[in-house]
């Protein structure tokens, strides 16, 4: 599921088709996964990428989110496509790649709660669930009782608490 932001309003994103697939894909080995956050403003590139996101086309959205930062965007533009980016190569499987796309949206805006939220659901499917955590908090810390953040953060609890 995504959180999406669009003109200051949130709307809630299933994305069933993709979901579904992979439940037919890999059937028990499907596990609660992370709430990813976006946002979208303005640019007609970053628009697209977004569309093709909801569509589950991440490949095109990958490619037109690359397309906008090669632009001439604002600061505040440019944080968004990476952390667009950032969200389509994590669910293309592109793990390395994402949190790069993710850091480089925190390096421009270090307030960019949705950014630290991304790389720590980039670093939960690494199973690296110490720095999911400490990204989950971090985000916490900017937008406090932010929903997405929230069960992020639970989700990572557990499963720690689980493998202690």
């Amino acid at each position: 599921m995504f959180t999406i932001r669009h003109n200051n309003m949130q709307l809630k994103l299933a994305i069933v088709a993709l979901m579904a697939a992979f439940t037919l894909a890999f059937g028990s080995m499907v596990r609660a996964q992370p709430v990813s956050t976006l946002q979208v403003h303005a640019s007609s590139s970053i628009e697209s990428a977004w569309m093709a996101m909801q569509q589950g086309d991440f490949k095109h959205a990958i490619h037109l989110n690359k397309r906008a930062l090669r632009g001439n965007l604002s600061t505040a533009q440019r944080v968004i496509a990476y952390n667009n980016l950032c969200v389509s190569l994590h669910m293309e499987g592109q793990l390395l790649a994402a949190t790069e796309a993710c850091t480089s949206a925190i390096q421009l805006d270090r307030n960019y709660w949705q950014a630290y939220n991304n790389r720590a659901n980039v670093a939960f499917d690494s199973e690296d669930y110490v720095l999911a955590e400490r990204d989950y908090d971090a985000a916490l810390r900017l937008q406090p009782g932010e929903d997405a953040i929230v069960t992020n953060l639970k989700l990572v609890r557990q499963l720690s608490a689980s493998l202690d």
